[in-house]
């Protein structure tokens, strides 16, 4: 080993410098993704006034969870997901029209979700899963519009018409 010799005022130091190496093998495991779901509690159902403008809030979001935390996309599909818009990181549906409840009552949308990892915590663009939401449009029932056609002087008969949109 090598030695280093100090002089300090006449006294001399032997320092012996011994030098260590350890070497550490780190093996970590990898836990598997786990898929984000939708809870049992999620009854999929949501209501919304009928004329109710575009960008309205449907109820509270149709939420999943991750068990890792990981961020969820959402997104929307079925027929009649044309009528509707989601929000991509909260799940909350919107209007994306009016509805008019004469003209449809009742909408279903499928909601999405996605922590864009498989199984093994790679990049993946599948769906996690999937949950069916009924949209159910409440009838706005408004007093129609009397309008008055004739003379309007006394002893003269008037004809009134009662119109109302729904």
């Amino acid at each position: 080993m090598p030695a280093l010799v100090v002089s300090l005022h006449n006294a001399v130091f032997h320092v012996v410098l011994v030098c260590f190496f350890i070497a550490v093998t780190l093996t970590t495991t990898h836990a598997q993704n786990m898929a984000p779901s939708f809870p049992s509690s999620e009854t999929g159902t949501r209501s919304v006034d009928e004329n109710t403008d575009a960008g309205t809030n449907i109820g509270s979001p149709v939420t999943a969870s991750d068990p890792e935390n990981d961020e969820l996309t959402y997104s929307l599909g079925g027929g009649d997901a044309v009528s509707f818009d989601i929000v991509t990181s909260t799940g909350q549906l919107q209007t994306k029209d009016a509805l008019d409840y004469e003209d449809k009552s009742t909408y279903t949308v499928v909601v999405s979700v996605s922590d864009g990892k498989d199984v093994n915590g790679n990049p993946d663009t599948s769906v996690d899963d999937e949950i069916t939401v009924a949209v159910t449009v409440n009838n706005d029932d408004d007093p129609g519009n009397v309008s008055l056609s004739g003379q309007r002087r006394a002893g003269t008969v008037l004809r009134a018409r009662l119109s109302d949109a729904d």
